[in-house]
């Protein structure tokens, strides 16, 4: 991290802006999450898929103070998928057996401290644990979002190539989901070449509410291997009784003719 600074520091000052960067107390920064569903426009239905939609937009707020984060869906803003959205979910493949639904990521940067809320199957979870150090590599590409000068820097997570744009005039070490550890607010972060995409639509600099920074505490509390042994079981429980479901109907059909 201390190399990452000092790398930025160079950098701008080269650029003759080392005076933009101003004293932040905190802010409030709404993003929005673009995803390539990834449908092939071939074989059968070919010419019902290209009627589709090809992404989907979520959004998502971020608040954050000098020390604390809280990341979180924001379904105020997210509306409920059409239907051609729906068909085109079902075609990527994304609908059917349960899946974990994010809600919320809380940060403490000071104590290194982070707090996963998530549901899966109506019920609500809590994982905690020490934020991961990443190992960014610096580019010197720049461009800029929202008015503000980004720096470029790129990392490998999770088998995923993630190419992110931080600035350094909010010099607040997160950004969206799990992308954080750059000398500055991450306001764009590219997975694997537009698979996934966040980008910052709107930036507000009030500091936020104690309530909007507070902890989770609504859920099961598990580590991680316990839950992806609840998930795993809940989900053969539920593939078991969708077999007997189809079965029973396809019995039913049978017996109707």
């Amino acid at each position: 991290m201390k190399t990452l600074v000092m790398m930025t520091s160079l950098w701008i000052c080269g650029l003759g802006i080392g005076t933009l960067a101003q004293s932040i107390e905190g802010g409030i920064v709404k993003y929005k999450r673009i995803v390539d569903l990834g449908i092939k426009v071939e074989g059968e239905w070919a010419d019902f898929k290209k009627t589709l939609p090809k992404t989907r937009t979520t959004n998502f707020i971020l608040y954050f103070s000098t020390s604390e984060s809280n990341f979180a869906d924001n379904a105020k803003e997210n509306e409920a998928p059409s239907n051609m959205m729906k068909k085109a979910m079902y075609f990527a493949g994304v609908t059917g057996k349960p899946q974990v639904k994010f809600a919320k990521l809380y940060r403490d940067m000071d104590k290194n401290l982070e707090i996963k809320q998530s549901e899966f199957m109506t019920r609500l979870f809590l994982e905690e644990g020490k934020t991961p150090k990443l190992k960014w590599k610096m580019g010197a590409a720049t461009k800029e979002i929202l008015g503000y000068t980004c720096m470029q820097a790129e990392i490998e997570l999770d088998g995923k190539k993630i190419l992110a744009w931080f600035t350094p005039d909010i010099p607040i070490s997160i950004g969206p989901d799990k992308y954080y550890g750059l000398p500055g607010l991450i306001l764009e972060a590219n997975v694997n070449q537009g698979q996934q995409v966040w980008l910052a639509a709107s930036i507000d600099k009030t500091v936020p509410s104690k309530e909007l920074l507070s902890k989770p505490k609504e859920g099961k509390k598990v580590k991680p291997d316990q839950y992806k042994k609840i998930q795993e079981v809940k989900i053969a429980e539920w593939e078991k009784q969708a077999k007997m479901k189809k079965n029973l109907k396809g019995d039913w059909q049978g017996g109707k003719k």
